[in-house]
């Protein structure tokens, strides 16, 4: 039961890894120019 038990703590930690990873990458991302939207159709 205990080895169980670490399995699940060491899952959680990797997907918190994950989450703080893809944080990051939205950041980097750079915001939609608002020029495009101005621009007549």
């Amino acid at each position: 039961q205990q080895q169980q038990q670490q399995q699940q703590q060491q899952q959680q930690q990797q997907q918190q890894q994950q989450q703080q990873q893809q944080q990051q990458q939205q950041q980097q991302q750079p915001p939609p120019a608002a020029a495009n939207v101005r621009k007549p159709g």
